[in-house]
């Protein structure tokens, strides 16, 4: 959790929520992933679109760093109302 900052920003009905990886130096062992163990972050309650992948994802319970990472070193999550 101390290598995650995550923020939100909304414009009236929508949001997104933007994740990142910090000191992520100490979280790689020689390798091209990076070990996020059971690391978890919770999203508000709603449907969440990733930006980048398309998938969808169900808020309201904690959900995998390494799942919302895996395809790309961030990740932006939006409410669905414009992106």
């Amino acid at each position: 959790a101390s290598h995650i900052c995550a923020f939100a920003r909304a414009r009236g009905e929508e949001e997104i929520i933007v994740i990142v990886p910090r000191l992520v130096y100490r979280l790689y062992d020689g390798g091209c992933s990076a070990k996020w163990g059971a690391t978890k972050i919770g999203l508000p309650s709603g449907e969440w679109r990733d930006v980048f992948t398309g998938r969808w994802r169900d808020g309201g319970r904690p959900v995998s760093v390494a799942q919302l990472l895996a395809n790309f070193p961030v990740a932006v999550l939006s409410n669905g109302m414009s992106c």
